[in-house]
């Protein structure tokens, strides 16, 4: 699912990450980051809590004020800061070709990164359109990169956080059911953290 970002820098013909003719490929630690952050996206099971019914093209669910750690996103910030775009968020800012790829919308100029953020927080918290939602580390956060030699740190919090919805929903009555599928990955969600002492 994530070969061809390697390869290219894209990701699933619709995310085109060197949109720019500036800079064809990412920096190395860019990429390495960004590639694990799409691997979180595409794959990890400690997300369901945060998943919501997506609003834009092309994605059907989303994640939603997902709390990231501000470790995480400085770490991430200064490896891409020098990257270019044309979007600042990434959501509802791209034009589409006829393929569904992303591509710089008529009139827009490429600018690094630094030139189209203010700083680390305003880059991870807008890029997806609010998927993310960075916090101090001393608050329940989760990381996209970690040792994976070590226990996962995001198993806790998204355990604690699918706890607390869980006994919200039952408590006041709403039914977990959407047409996007929402309750069937928030209960495989629960089904699976639950059997699983360190997943994904």
């Amino acid at each position: 699912m994530t070969t061809s970002f390697l390869e290219d820098h894209q990701w699933m013909n619709m995310t085109d990450y060197a949109q720019c003719p500036q800079k064809p490929r990412l920096s190395p630690e860019c990429e390495r980051l960004t590639h694990d952050e799409i691997c979180s996206f595409a794959c990890s099971p400690n997300l369901g809590p945060w998943i919501v019914r997506g609003k834009e093209y092309p994605y059907s669910d989303r994640y939603n004020q997902l709390p990231l750690c501000a470790r995480q996103c400085d770490k991430w910030w200064n490896a891409c800061k020098e990257e270019y775009t044309c979007h600042k968020n990434w959501f509802t800012d791209p034009a589409w070709d006829a393929n569904g790829m992303n591509i710089c919308p008529k009139d827009t100029v490429c600018r690094k990164y630094t030139e189209v953020y203010t700083s680390a927080a305003d880059f991870c918290n807008t890029i997806w359109d609010g998927g993310y939602h960075v916090v101090p580390d001393t608050e329940p956060c989760l990381e996209f990169s970690f040792d994976p030699a070590k226990p996962n740190p995001n198993v806790p919090v998204a355990r604690a956080a699918a706890e607390k919805k869980a006994a919200v929903s039952g408590a006041s009555g709403l039914k977990m059911y959407s047409p996007s599928g929402v309750f069937v990955l928030y209960t495989m969600f629960l089904m699976f953290i639950l059997s699983h002492p360190n997943p994904i």
